[in-house]
């Protein structure tokens, strides 16, 4: 006997092809515009990079350096702890790193 192969034929309608084709694509921008971001981020030397999370806007950072010039190290912390999210400790590291 002789055997039957058993053919199916999947039908796929154009509209879900086109919306998997968008789909595909707006996520591929996605991963672009986060890439040119970042690497905008790494090149802004403005800021002052604390850490992944907080910056010192350049303004913040000028008053933070001319406090310091004058020997306010606590003044520079309060001002820093305030203009960020940073707890004492990173404050103060930071403020060591500028100094």
């Amino acid at each position: 006997m002789p055997s039957r192969s058993l053919e199916v034929t999947v039908y796929v309608p154009f509209p879900l092809i086109l919306l998997a084709g968008l789909l595909i694509s707006g996520a591929a921008a996605l991963i672009v515009m986060r890439t040119i971001n970042r690497r905008r981020d790494l090149h802004d030397t403005s800021r002052v990079t604390i850490s992944r999370s907080a910056t010192l806007p350049p303004e913040v950072a000028f008053q933070v350096r001319a406090l310091l010039s004058h020997g306010r190290k606590i003044a520079a912390v309060k001002l820093v702890r305030r203009s960020t999210t940073l707890d004492l400790k990173e404050a103060r590291s930071l403020i060591e790193r500028l100094n």
